[in-house]
């Protein structure tokens, strides 16, 4: 099979809107797909070592990562940092990623990082962002529960969804926007004194919260970061979730906050249907829920983020 590189991506077709193929390491198979996904679709290919040197704002970007022979990552690594020393800008930007594991290794949580990066840089992350393969493919029929197609072409299908999903991305607009406040708090105190201070700010703002039955353009999610991990109750709460744009405030007493994010990236978009919108977590840090609505300054990283997230 050849051996793909990032100039063997550079033709042009036409679809609505093209993308930018963002490549990260040494393609084989996973050229073969990205030949299926992308023939119907304008795009232009970015080597991995110059993203981070441009900008990409209001670009629908498109990472396709394939890890080595031994499992590293090393050039997805040296993208992530460059996404978050900050020297490229990526606002109105939204992102997806094709990723093909040679031997599994740290590839899935790497991938996550990068998210992570993108999203804290200003892009948004569309609904379900990953197809991810191992060397044998068998994940992808897990996934699917479809065992009668061929591992390949299972590939290849989510692939080219992945990619109508990309080029069809759009942000919810309206006049007034609405949106719904969620929390799985302990304390029903807590979250009862978050939702009214959160409906006052919203308000200010020219917003709405959005009622039991009524329609919304985006949701928060409220957690605390105690354990490092979501508790089951978080964890229900985001599996409860419809496709929606969601956000979350993460109040964290505790130290380990970007794993604890990973978690619910990978609980609520590549697990669930969620998109995030740019900087969708908003982290509390060294606080507690109950601390975070009490400390003005702490609370006021939240009202910037409802400012942005209700433009």
């Amino acid at each position: 099979m050849k051996a793909y590189t990032p100039a063997d991506f550079g033709g042009t077709n036409y679809m609505r809107q093209s993308i930018k193929l963002v490549s990260v390491g040494q393609h084989t198979r996973l050229g073969d797909i990205l030949e299926r996904a992308l023939e119907s679709v304008a795009f232009e290919t970015v080597r991995s070592e110059d993203f981070a040197k441009q900008d990409w704002e209001k670009q629908k970007l498109l990472f396709a990562v394939s890890g080595d022979g031994f499992g590293q990552n090393e050039a997805l690594q040296i993208l992530t940092r460059g996404v978050l020393g900050g020297k490229c800008h990526l606002e109105g930007a939204v992102c997806a990623v094709v990723a093909d594991a040679a031997q599994g290794g740290a590839l899935h949580a790497d991938v996550l990082k990068l998210l992570l990066a993108l999203n804290g840089a200003g892009c948004a992350i569309v609904g379900r962002p990953c197809v991810e393969a191992t060397r044998d493919l068998k994940n992808l029929s897990y996934e699917t529960g479809d065992a009668g197609t061929p591992p390949f072409e299972l590939y290849a299908r989510q692939a080219q969804s992945l990619v109508e999903r990309l080029t069809g991305f759009a942000p919810a607009k309206s006049d007034q926007k609405r949106l719904r406040f969620i929390s799985a708090l302990e304390s029903e105190g807590a979250g009862h004194d978050w939702e009214t201070a959160l409906g006052r700010e919203v308000s200010a703002l020219g917003g709405a919260l959005a009622g039991d039955g009524e329609t919304a353009d985006a949701t928060l999610l409220l957690c605390e970061n105690a354990r490092n991990i979501p508790d089951e109750a978080t964890l229900r709460t985001i599996d409860g979730l419809d496709a929606c744009a969601l956000s979350c405030v993460v109040a964290s007493p505790r130290t380990g906050v970007d794993f604890y994010c990973m978690q619910i990236l990978e609980r609520a978009c590549i697990q669930g249907a969620c998109s995030l919108p740019p900087r969708a977590f908003t982290v509390c840090d060294g606080v507690s829920a109950v601390e975070a609505l009490a400390v003005g300054a702490v609370f006021e990283n939240v009202r910037r983020a409802l400012a942005a997230l209700l433009q």
